[in-house]
């Protein structure tokens, strides 16, 4: 029972003595479990606080305050080193004082201290704990009715120095997993690769794990693995914790690394950020297209609505035919796509006709006809014809309006015979492509003065037939 009135000096006045042993066993180097057995003297179970209203706690003067009590303790060490904390937790059982009417008390038991690590097999204790027994009555042979005190159990305190040793040469060296090696972010999908660090070597101030060692590997309890290393693929995206335990005949030992996973198409989407294309164009002329999009790896694809297709961000193109088409710009790396639509509208050229050159024949051969005749001879025909390939060699020149006119002699006389003449040369004309309506007939006036230059009746060359301009 604590007697406590607030001066240490009454709590310490007539401390007693402890003394115990216990047995135990490691399950790992953060774990293990332990049977005691301790003798000790509360003294002050059967001692009155001089002045104290507390002085029903007087039970039994003839009890000497000594007490066999034993427990079984949990040993939890978090932190290894030469000097390592630890917690106790378990429970007790209490030998109960003389005619309290029980034999004994039973309750939990708790406390902690501090572990110096002189070697392998040596260590010392500074150790506090503290035994909570029920009923209350038990221990002291005193109950709290009708007092102050109304809690229903005592507490029996002790404070000590131990010495552990462990008996024998132990067989099994504990595999310890020191850290883990990884990245601290990553991408979803991307190999991400993990090592850890043991003593499955030997090394500076530590021996080799005890083999067989057996390494698993868990990512937040699930996707196990085994061996020292590993490699991981993240499906998604988030905070992942990644463990790796060793086990061997020492127990188990595991560390933690936490990684970021992120999805990389969070910032990488690829957006059209500007495109142009023609809103009109004419047939067989080329078009510019062009295209600037934000994200990497970002690929382009132009569909121009007339089979034509291209795979640069720039594009040229000409289209083969008139007519309305829908071109089709994509944009895709590998988060996604963005597409976007044009309409070009692509117009037949104007017929262009070109100039028609003028004519550029200024004389024509002219015919004579025999004496009294109206009709070609070979060298009229002859003169006629290289008249009609000169027509013929020029668009200009084949639509020439003509003026075609015939003559007679003076000895002839006939203005029939000038007529006949002038239709003889142009139906020769006609029959030969010269288009009729280009074709006009007259007279030609006489030629006054005529020179007897041929044998025969009167003038060969006022009997002519002369082709001109109209």
């Amino acid at each position: 029972r604590n007697l406590y009135d607030g001066t240490l000096a009454n709590y310490t006045d007539q401390a007693g003595f402890r003394g115990g042993a216990e047995f135990g066993y490691n399950f790992s180097k953060r774990l293990g479990v332990a049977l005691g057995l301790n003798y000790a003297a509360y003294d002050r179970i059967n001692k009155a606080i001089v002045g104290s209203s507390r002085t029903w706690l007087v039970a039994n003067a003839a009890d000497n305050g000594k007490r066999i009590n034993g427990n079984l303790l949990f040993y939890i060490t978090p932190f290894s080193g030469k000097v390592a904390p630890y917690l106790t937790l378990g429970a007790n059982i209490t030998q109960a004082a003389d005619g309290s009417g029980e034999s004994v008390a039973y309750g939990p038991s708790m406390g902690g201290g501090l572990k110096f690590n002189v070697s392998k097999k040596l260590s010392f204790l500074l150790d506090v704990l503290t035994d909570q027994t029920y009923s209350d009555v038990a221990v002291d042979n005193a109950s709290p009715a009708g007092n102050n005190n109304d809690t229903p159990w005592d507490r029996l305190s002790r404070v000590g120095l131990g010495l552990v040793t462990t008996v024998g040469a132990p067989a099994c060296v504990p595999s310890d997993v020191m850290s883990i090696s990884g990245p601290a972010s990553a991408n979803i999908n991307e190999a991400v690769a993990f090592s850890s660090t043991s003593n499955s070597v030997a090394g500076t101030g530590f021996k080799a794990a005890t083999a067989p060692v057996l390494y698993t590997w868990t990512v937040d309890g699930g996707d196990v693995k085994e061996g020292m290393n590993a490699t991981y693929t993240f499906a998604t995206k988030g905070n992942k914790m990644v463990k790796v335990t060793s086990t061997n005949c020492g127990g188990m030992d595991s560390v933690e690394h936490s990684i970021n996973v992120i999805d990389p198409c969070d910032t990488n989407q690829p957006t059209i950020a500007s495109s142009n294309a023609p809103a009109t164009l004419v047939s067989g002329a080329a078009g510019s297209f062009s295209a600037r999009a934000n994200g990497t790896g970002v690929t382009y694809a132009w569909d121009f609505g007339d089979g034509s297709t291209a795979t640069t961000a720039n594009a040229s193109h000409t289209f083969s035919r008139a007519g309305t088409f829908t071109v089709k710009l994509k944009a895709k790396n590998a988060c996604g796509e963005q597409m976007k639509e044009f309409r070009v509208v692509v117009s037949a050229p104007a017929v262009v006709v070109p100039p028609v050159a003028a004519c550029s024949i200024s004389t024509f051969n002219n015919v004579s006809f025999d004496y009294g005749a109206t009709t070609l001879n070979t060298e009229a025909k002859a003169k006629l014809d290289e008249n009609i390939a000169e027509l013929k060699a020029s668009p200009a020149c084949s639509s020439l309006k003509l003026k075609v006119c015939g003559g007679s002699d003076s000895a002839e006389n006939s203005t029939r015979l000038a007529e006949q003449r002038a239709r003889a040369i142009a139906d020769y004309y006609i029959a030969n492509g010269i288009a009729a309506a280009n074709v006009m007939t007259s007279t030609c006036a006489p030629i006054p003065d005529c020179d007897k230059e041929d044998p025969g009746r009167g003038c060969r060359r006022a009997r002519f037939g002369n082709t001109s301009k109209q």
